[in-house]
């Protein structure tokens, strides 16, 4: 006898298939998307918490002018730690990503003071994004076609494995 659960098929196939995406994501392949994103500094505040989809930060630059960007140096977290005086004010050269639970913080150094023209600084980075869950029939899911064939694959053991335990 054939059970028919044509619609829990469904939701455990976009289960498989969002679970797949975070697993390719967590080791490294370049299934996210790629996003210069930008913000307006305040003066004295050091730790800036980024958009909900953000992963990671690629490169930063400080906009100075309207036609000069000046690169921020990344540094680790171990280097920071390391960094004696940390309430420094100028204008910032160096920052660090904190990946947390929820969000991505990214923390200034030195802490952003206003320039001599009284204008705050803007920061561009390039954001690592999370694609988008595949939460619906008729959701297109967000990677590259050169991934189809691996994920299909991927998909399809997923998916066998979520089913063998229900018959």
């Amino acid at each position: 006898m054939v059970k028919l659960l044509l619609g829990q098929n469904a939701r455990d196939a976009r289960t498989s298939l969002n679970l797949l995406f975070i697993d390719m994501l967590n080791r490294g392949a370049p299934i996210a998307k790629v996003d210069l994103r930008s913000f307006t500094t305040d003066q004295g505040e050091q730790n800036y918490t980024l958009d909900q989809d953000v992963v990671d930060v690629l490169e930063a630059v400080i906009r100075v002018d309207d036609n000069e960007d000046i690169a921020l140096g990344r540094v680790s977290l171990d280097d920071w730690l390391k960094q004696p005086v940390k309430d420094q004010q100028s204008r910032p050269t160096q920052f660090v990503t904190k990946r947390n639970k929820d969000d991505v913080v990214m923390t200034l150094w030195p802490v952003p003071q206003v320039d001599s023209v009284g204008t705050e600084y803007e920061i561009f980075y390039y954001a690592i994004t999370r694609i988008a869950d595949v939460n619906g029939p008729r959701d297109n899911a967000d990677f590259n076609f050169r991934y189809l064939p691996s994920i299909v694959s991927r998909t399809c053991i997923l998916f066998k494995f979520t089913n063998c335990y229900r018959f």
